[in-house]
C-alpha cells in the first residue's frame, strides 16, 4: 500500500517516486531489493523489523549526507528458513538522541538469517544501549566495509561498538574509534559465540576495557596484518573466560 502525501506534509524518504513522511513508513513499505533514499534529516522512534527482504537505506548524495536520530529503539533484521533478510546502510549518519534512555539493544540487531551491512559513508556515532553500542549480533551477521565509521559508541553490559552473542562479524575496512566498553566485552568489539574476522580497517582510541575481547566460548576468531590498532586502553584479549 502506498501512502500519499499532501503539500503540507514533509517528505523525509522515498522509494522510487513514492514519498513517505516518516522513515518507519518507508521501511515497512519497502519490498525485497528496494532502496530507501533519505531526503531530509529525520527522527526514528519506532522499533522495527526487516524480515525476508533485503533493503538499503542511504542519502541521495555523498555530498549531502542525511542524519537519522533514533531514541531508544532498534531495528531487528531476520528471515525465515530458506530466505534472507538484510539491511544495508550507506552514505547515512545514525546518531542517538542525547536525552533518551539506554535502551535494550543496539540500533542494529541482526538475528536468525539476518545481516546488517555498513558500506562507505555509513556512520553510527554516539550510539548506546544495554547490549552493545551500535550492532548486537544475536544469531545474525554484520559486515563492515571500507569507508564505514563507528564513533563514540558505548554500552552497559556488552561491547562498546559491536558485540557478537551468536552469529558473525566481518570487518573488511572502516574505522571504530572513541568507543567505551566494560569488562563484559571489548571497548570496540566483543565475541562470545560465533565468529569474528578482521580483514582490515582501524580500531583506535577506544577505552574502558580491552578494544577486542574474545571469549573462550567463541567458535572462530582471526585478523590480518591489514588491521591497524592504536591508542586503545589495550588492544586484544583472546580466549578469556569472562
Amino acid at each position: 500500500m502506498c501512502i500519499g502525501i499532501s503539500a503540507e506534509d514533509t517528505t523525509v524518504a522515498k522509494i522510487g517516486t513514492t514519498g513517505y513522511t516518516s522513515l518507519a513508513q518507508a521501511i515497512n513499505a519497502a519490498k525485497d531489493g528496494d532502496t530507501i533514499i533519505v531526503t531530509a534529516d529525520t527522527t526514528l522512534s519506532e522499533t522495527l523489523e526487516v524480515k525476508n527482504k533485503n533493503i538499503t537505506i542511504k542519502s541521495e548524495s555523498a555530498d549531502d549526507i542525511k542524519t537519522i536520530t533514533y531514541v531508544s529503539n532498534y531495528i531487528t533484521v531476520t528471515a525465515d528458513e530458506g530466505k534472507t533478510g538484510s539491511l544495508t546502510l550507506e552514505k547515512i549518519t545514525v546518531t542517538k538522541q542525547a536525552d533518551s534512555d539506554k535502551g535494550t539493544y543496539a540500533f542494529l540487531h541482526p538475528i536468525k538469517n539476518g545481516t546488517a551491512i555498513l558500506n562507505s559513508g555509513a556512520t553510527i556515532k554516539n550510539s548506546s544501549s544495554s547490549h552493545a553500542g551500535a550492532i548486537f549480533c544475536e544469531g545474525g551477521d554484520a559486515i563492515m566495509n571500507d569507508g564505514a565509521v563507528l564513533d563514540g559508541c558505548s554500552n552497559q553490559w556488552r561491547s562498546g561498538a559491536v558485540h557478537v552473542e551468536a552469529g558473525s562479524f566481518t570487518m573488511n575496512g572502516g574505522i571504530i574509534t572513541n568507543c567505551v566498553g566494560n569488562n563484559n566485552g571489548g571497548s570496540a568489539l566483543g565475541l562470545k559465540a560465533g565468529t569474528m574476522t578482521l580483514n582490515g580497517g582501524s580500531i583506535t582510541n577506544n577505552t574502558g576495557s580491552v578494544a577486542v575481547k574474545v571469549l573462550a566460548t567463541a567458535t572462530s576468531f582471526s585478523f590480518t596484518d591489514q588491521l591497524v590498532m592504536s591508542g586503545n586502553t589495550a588492544n586484544m584479549e583472546i580466549n578469556t573466560e569472562s
